[in-house]
């Protein structure tokens, strides 16, 4: 229904927009779940859910409650944590431990798990807005989302994202939400450097900024608002290279020889060096095993498992200062025509 205003015009609708939180906080340093509800309740948003936990789940969702002006959703906000190293830290499935990745995506896709979304629930003119820490800089976890919920006949939501870290602060006036710069350096998780260390990594790595990283390590929250502290982000790893047979399989006895086998893997050094976490700076782990690779068969396998931990500083962006370029969302769209990265 048209509600009317003075002069005979019709009031334009407000934009149809839902927000959904999508987990629940294990550790009191960082309550970021709690404070991006309590955010977005005191800004009296229209439509926000809790009770998702599968990207699966937040679909089904919106398909059995399509917005009441029955046209498409304008917007749809997915608060998740998330980073440029790891992907979504939402599983696409129920119950599933995997996070939202490109690969995980094409293979719920491809089992028919996860169908796409119809045109009359998001189209073209949809924006999925991931409220996540440098999920921008994933753009093929982007266009992966845009392709998987849109379906092939091109017509698919624009999904953005920020490319710095998504932070929800305590105020004086209620809870606020900022973009914060970041610089990071990496380290074996359970194997923490000293500050000393760790600082003087931070100052080779980014000679031109001038920040305290002694200081700021020093701190896991913010004084004030613009200060700087310090998050770590854990990011695992799991490569695995099968074998013809037993006899094809090295046996990686040795530290010697397990760092060796691992300078030979270059497909899995070259993703390593794309998201420029040094593969020196993880905590491996070596094993053999048999893995599946059809009904009934299997074969011999090396898997390797890693942890790094990245030591991120962070500092908000605040209103009024000139935000860096990497401020600006990414945004990007599948399309039957091609790809479409936007900015």
């Amino acid at each position: 229904m048209l509600a009317w205003a003075g002069g005979g015009c019709a009031a334009p609708e407000a934009p149809a927009s839902i927000t959904f939180i999508l987990g629940e906080d294990r550790y009191d340093i960082n309550p970021y779940y709690a404070r991006a509800e309590a955010f977005y309740r005191q800004k009296n948003a229209p439509n926000l859910i809790a009770s998702c936990r599968s990207l699966r789940a937040v679909c089904e969702y919106l398909v059995q409650h399509p917005p009441a002006a029955g046209r498409p959703w304008d917007s749809v906000h997915l608060v998740v944590h998330g980073t440029a190293w790891t992907g979504m830290g939402l599983p696409v499935l129920p119950g599933d431990s995997a996070r939202t990745t490109p690969a995980t995506l094409a293979a719920a896709q491809a089992a028919g798990l996860l169908p796409p979304v119809p045109d009359r629930i998001l189209n073209r003119a949809s924006v999925l807005v991931l409220h996540g820490c440098a999920l921008g800089r994933d753009s093929a976890l982007l266009l992966a989302l845009s392709a998987t919920l849109g379906g092939a006949d091109g017509h698919c939501p624009k999904v953005v994202s920020s490319r710095l870290f998504n932070i929800y602060e305590q105020e004086e006036t209620g809870i606020g939400q900022h973009q914060a710069e970041y610089w990071y350096v990496s380290y074996p998780t359970y194997q923490r450097p000293s500050d000393s260390i760790l600082a003087q990594r931070l100052a080779n790595k980014y000679p031109k900024n001038d920040l305290n990283w002694t200081d700021a390590l020093h701190r896991r929250r913010p004084r004030w608002p613009g200060d700087a502290y310090w998050r770590p982000v854990v990011v695992p790893v799991r490569w695995i290279v099968s074998y013809p047979d037993s006899a094809s399989r090295p046996a990686l006895r040795t530290p010697e020889d397990q760092t060796r086998w691992l300078a030979g893997q270059a497909e899995l050094q070259a993703a390593l060096g794309r998201l420029g976490l040094p593969a020196e700076r993880f905590r491996w782990s070596f094993r053999e095993a048999n893995v599946p690779v059809g009904e009934g068969l299997s074969e011999p396998a090396i898997v390797l498992e890693g942890q790094t931990t990245a030591c991120c500083v962070l500092r908000s962006v605040l209103p009024g200062v000139s935000a860096p370029k990497d401020h600006f969302f990414a945004a990007a769209q599948f399309s039957q025509q091609g790809l479409a990265f936007l900015w």
